[in-house]
């Protein structure tokens, strides 16, 4: 089976819990700015909407992840015409949605024991301002190196140069690597595209649609842990610390 010397994991929906810090800070918004409506679900329907739009065009190259936000909230002032501004909400969404102490599932277990095992870097597409408060809020601030952001490299997944700075800093190929994601348009689309591995990060069961089967899929963290037990003990680099 093949050995990796290094993780290389995304952040949002990976390990910091974005759902629900962005569930948290819509509802915040929702109550605090947009007083005036009386459905939140379809609040809530039309962001996701939105925000997804800009995404796309993220990955596809079109506008930089510096850029999402304050297009994504000037869409959102001037679909429910309000009267703040769209830095105010730029700043109150952010403030709330990157500073929750939320996990995703395992992940705080399994980030306490790969660390040990393996070479770990971070992978995400995101701002450094988002990014450094969501790893703080987790703890996790010196824990992967490198931190590789789209929006200091000036380029984002699925765009396979975005994984230079970690094979040059760690002297690795993409076989030795392992990419560990939520995202089938983000991440995985990466990992095919630089010809890496890929775990799966499943916890929402979503169907893969017509992307091939990944190497792994997991909803749980410690699943990934439990994976790689398997692989070290089949050469007899087995370590206790997986355990």
């Amino acid at each position: 089976m093949k050995q990796y010397r290094c993780l290389i994991f995304d952040l949002d929906d990976t390990l910091y819990n974005f759902a629900y810090g962005q569930s948290v800070a819509l509802e915040m918004l929702y109550a605090e700015y947009f007083p005036e409506l009386d459905d939140y679900s379809f609040f809530k329907e039309r962001y996701a909407v939105i925000n997804r739009s800009y995404w796309q065009q993220v990955e596809a190259g079109k506008i930089s992840v510096g850029q999402l936000s304050a297009l994504r909230f000037a869409a959102i002032k001037a679909e429910f015409a309000t009267q703040v501004s769209v830095d105010d909400l730029v700043e109150s969404y952010r403030r709330v949605s990157c500073t929750q102490r939320a996990w995703c599932q395992g992940a705080e277990q399994a980030i306490a024991l790969l660390t040990k095992q393996f070479d770990c870097a971070l992978l995400s597409n995101g701002t450094l301002k988002d990014q450094q408060a969501k790893l703080h809020a987790l703890g996790l601030t010196d824990v992967f190196k490198p931190v590789v952001l789209s929006d200091e490299l000036g380029v984002s997944k699925p765009n396979q140069k975005i994984f230079q700075p970690i094979f040059n800093e760690l002297n690795v190929e993409p076989k030795h690597c392992l990419l560990i994601g939520d995202s089938l348009t983000s991440d995985y689309q990466a990992a095919l595209n630089v010809g890496m591995d890929f775990c799966w990060f499943n916890e929402k069961k979503i169907s893969r649609g017509d992307y091939p089967l990944p190497l792994v899929e997991i909803d749980d963290l410690m699943e990934l842990v439990r994976y790689l037990r398997i692989i070290k003990a089949s050469d007899g680099r087995f370590k206790d610390e997986l355990c």
